[in-house]
Order: structure tokens, then sequence, then C-alpha cells
């Protein structure tokens, strides 16, 4: 279960990061649809450093960062940022056993952090 949980807490860290990140990215860069995509470009790399010593396997893990329930566009103020990463976890350790429970495409985790936008 150590390897499981050490998966979760790297991919619940890295996806509050990037939130945090984007919830301190200025409003004059958040609120231009030219220059928000960098801010979401720059979380996404926070979170990609911070799981890159982690096993997904063969899949690519998914990050979704939005802004207010939306993808971040520019075109308004942000109240809340969300990032959610999606990823699997192949158990190195216990492959057959986690297997039989999680199917070849290992085990699926969720992390997500949702905080207020409170950028100036």
């Amino acid at each position: 279960f150590g390897w499981v949980f050490w998966h979760y807490t790297v991919a619940q860290k890295a996806a509050h990061d990037a939130a945090r990140y984007l919830t301190t990215a200025p409003l004059t860069q958040m609120r231009n649809p030219a220059q928000v995509g960098h801010a979401v470009d720059v979380a996404r790399a926070i979170v990609e450093a911070e799981i890159a010593e982690l096993n997904p396997g063969p899949y690519r893990p998914s990050v979704a960062v939005q802004c207010d329930g939306l993808p971040c566009d520019g075109l308004s103020t942000p109240g809340t940022i969300r990032v959610n990463i999606r990823m699997a976890m192949y158990d190195i350790f216990m492959y057959s056993a986690t297997e039989a429970h999680a199917g070849a495409d290992g085990i699926l985790l969720t992390s997500d952090v949702t905080m207020r936008y409170a950028g100036n």
C-alpha cells in the first residue's frame, strides 16, 4: 500500500503546487487570452516535473486545468482554479496481485485540487 500512497501523495502535491501557482498569477496575465495559455503551460510543467519519478506505465498522465470549471480562456477573472491529475500507477513489486484488481492498465489515481484565485 505504501507504493500506492506514495504515488497518490506525489500527484496530490503536484496538483496543489500547480493550482497554487495559478492562484497567484498576476491578474493581467489571467485576463489576457494571449498570456493565460502560458500560465497554464507553466502549471502543467510543474505537475510533470513533480510526477516525473513516478511509474505511470505506458500512458501519459492527464492534467486538466480549469478556471471556474471551464478551460482558462483569459476572458474573465477566475474565481477558482482547479487542477486535476489522472494517472495510472503500476505496482512493480506486487504486480501479479494488483493486476487482478486493477487490470493491465494499472491502478487509476486521481488528484483534484481547487483553490480560490487570489491574484492581484
